[in-house]
């Protein structure tokens, strides 16, 4: 009560990764619950408009107390939620995490020890975990509403691209090429399954090959401004890291190597989400391998650099896992490259040292240490 119900609204949205479409429902719902009455008094805390008693069900009416019948699209057990972050080893399918999980890298295949290094880095990291029947089911509820929609059939070959191990199906894909031409608000299941399918060697190379490359780039560019959506600047990313799964989208990206570390630079803000966070660093960990692979030594002191400026702004575990994996690869390979590392990075890298018992944040703490022993700050 007393704040701006419209800029309240965004901040929900914000908060709770949800389109701008539901902008002006949201603000209503503040509006209409903020109003001075003479009834009975409210229920304390704040009712969500989606999840309470006068959530928005789609088809439905208003807001009333009755029990809705219907599944809540954005709480229930149906709902489409782009997948949380789970990656893996490039080389490797599943969700199992390298950094945390039972394959993690340890240099020489040696077994674990009591501080293991997570460092250096050699293969790309990418994003296996996703519901294909989920983005189905999104994918055809959102086709309903498009103007130039597509048959169902044509919807569920273009799932198919998201299974792993899948072929090229070339009207499949020019399917897929179309979907991701559809407005942002509703493009998000399309970028998801297209994170699945780049996977994939074939798909990845007709994906990536030539003009369409060069289309494929220009769409995650427009997502990637500051004018994208949080979600498809999330999805964006990981399509990008999943695009160096084979060789003709790991070109395509090393060739756009310094757009994407400025948008990183740009994107690493108090306002990033977890798994925002999660997609920024998992792209700098790729780009420190690349960086090495192509020996490109002005790129690498870039990463060193934008690594230094990125990771005071990540606060989730997981992230500055990836942050300080990327630069403690890039660290080792070359100490002209320390100066690069600010005096705001090091003294992050001192306060993550406190291990906890949760163990990526024990990790986090080990990588610190070894990081600040290269830098012979410790």
């Amino acid at each position: 009560r007393g704040d701006d119900p419209w800029l309240a609204a965004q901040q929900f949205i914000h908060r709770n990764d949800l389109s701008q479409q539901f902008l002006e429902q949201v603000a209503n719902f503040i509006i209409t619950n903020s109003k001075d009455d003479t009834g009975p008094p409210p229920v304390t805390g704040a009712i969500d408009p989606f999840t309470g008693g006068a959530r928005y069900i789609p088809g439905g009416g208003g807001g009333s107390g009755a029990v809705a019948t219907g599944t809540d699209p954005f709480t229930g057990g149906t709902r489409y939620v782009p997948s949380t972050g789970s990656v893996s080893q490039a080389p490797r399918a599943g969700g199992i995490d390298p950094f945390t999980g039972g394959s993690k890298y340890v240099p020489n295949g040696t077994p674990a020890a009591a501080t293991p290094s997570l460092f250096p880095q050699t293969s790309y990291v990418r994003f296996d975990q996703g519901n294909l029947q989920a983005i189905q089911d999104k994918l055809t509820e959102l086709n309903n509403g498009q103007p130039d929609s597509v048959p169902q059939g044509d919807l569920q070959a273009v799932v198919k691209l998201g299974t792993l191990g899948a072929g090229a199906d070339p009207a499949a894909i020019v399917t897929l090429r179309k979907l991701l031409n559809w407005p942002p608000e509703v493009v998000f299941p399309v970028l998801d399954v297209t994170r699945l399918a780049l996977r994939n060697s074939a798909i990845n190379d007709s994906l990536c090959a030539e003009t369409h490359g060069t289309e494929l780039l220009a769409m995650l560019e427009r997502h990637l401004g500051p004018a994208g959506l949080p979600t498809n600047q999330m999805l964006a990313l990981r399509v990008t890291c999943n695009m160096m799964s084979h060789p003709r989208g790991e070109a395509l990206v090393i060739g756009k190597r310094h757009f994407l570390l400025a948008v990183v630079r740009q994107l690493a803000t108090s306002k990033a989400n977890k798994t925002l966070q999660i997609a920024l660093a998992t792209l700098l960990l790729n780009l420190s391998v690349a960086v090495l692979r192509v020996n490109d030594v002005p790129c690498q002191h870039e990463v060193v650099a934008s690594l230094s400026l990125v990771l005071p702004w990540l606060p989730e575990p997981e992230a500055v896992l990836r942050g300080l994996v990327a630069l403690g690869t890039l660290l080792q390979h070359s100490e002209s490259l320390h100066p690069e590392v600010g005096p705001e990075t090091v003294e992050r890298l001192r306060s993550c040292q406190t291990a906890a018992s949760e163990p990526t944040q024990t990790k986090v703490a080990n990588c610190a240490r070894q990081i600040l022993n290269l830098l012979k700050l410790q």
